[in-house]
């Protein structure tokens, strides 16, 4: 059995990523929404938006509490790979309407930083999920 270190990089993107899901989360129930959540709003109408909405809400409220109650307790079972699952799906396919689809290239330093960022939240996506 592999042992775990502990590294402060894994703490950092690890905590980070939970307070940015959690607080998305809160604020996807909350009638706002993170980049996940308005990806959602322009995919689906009527009530199935609001079902998708709320059910991506509270999935990255529970994946994001998670995270920041592993850094302290420890593995608390394999729920988390099925949230981070979801997560990374929904996240890939933001990336894909908002920054190519429906992406603003007249300004492409703009365009550039935003999709940099969406990048930098799913390499910490991945690198959380296992």
């Amino acid at each position: 059995m592999a042992k775990k270190i502990f590294s402060i990089e894994k703490l950092i993107i690890q905590l980070s990523l939970g307070l940015l899901l959690a607080v998305g989360g809160i604020w996807g129930l909350q009638g706002g929404g993170d980049f996940g959540v308005e990806a959602l709003k322009g995919i689906f109408n009527g009530s199935a938006r609001d079902i998708a909405v709320i059910v991506f809400s509270i999935i990255e409220l529970l994946a994001g509490i998670y995270l920041v109650l592993e850094l302290f307790i420890g593995g608390l079972g394999q729920f988390k790979g099925i949230l981070m699952l979801v997560i990374m799906i929904v996240w890939i396919a933001a990336i894909v309407l908002a920054d190519f689809i429906d992406g603003n290239f007249r300004n492409f330093i703009n365009w550039l930083w935003t999709f940099a960022g969406h990048l930098v939240v799913l390499g910490a996506i991945l690198f959380c999920k296992n």
